[in-house]
């Protein structure tokens, strides 16, 4: 059995005392990453499929849920902002690592705009006119 079978096996039961994982959000919003990973796991409907730790805090859930409904642009900025502060004020997760996405590109000659989402696309390059 390798080893990377058996740590996906523990971690499908929750037999660990920590986790290294990336995460990122395809929109840039803090919706994605609050149902995904802290939101309070409930299997009937398939919510926070991925909150590996098991936190649970009502109070977050009903701010996520309230976000994830509300269409106003500005309501929904300001619950989200909560909602986060209420999980960092928690210590829901505590991220050790940052990474960062770097390019390198020749100033004179290339604009590259990097996405939210990691991935490189090279429809956002702009060759730059002389």
């Amino acid at each position: 059995m390798s080893s990377s079978y058996r740590a996906t096996r523990r971690s499908a039961r929750f037999i660990y005392s920590l986790q290294m994982s990336g995460w990122g959000s395809l929109s840039g919003e803090t919706s994605y990453i609050l149902t995904s990973l802290v939101l309070s796991r409930n299997e009937a409907m398939r919510l926070g499929g991925n909150n590996r730790t098991m936190y649970s805090n009502p109070r977050l859930d009903a701010q996520i849920q309230r976000a994830i409904v509300e269409i106003d642009e500005e309501r929904r900025k300001a619950v989200l902002i909560e909602a986060m502060e209420i999980a960092i004020g928690d210590y829901s997760t505590i991220p050790v690592v940052t990474l960062d996405v770097l390019w390198a590109t020749r100033r004179d000659r290339v604009r590259y705009i990097s996405r939210n989402d990691e991935a490189a696309n090279v429809l956002m390059m702009r060759r730059l006119t002389r």
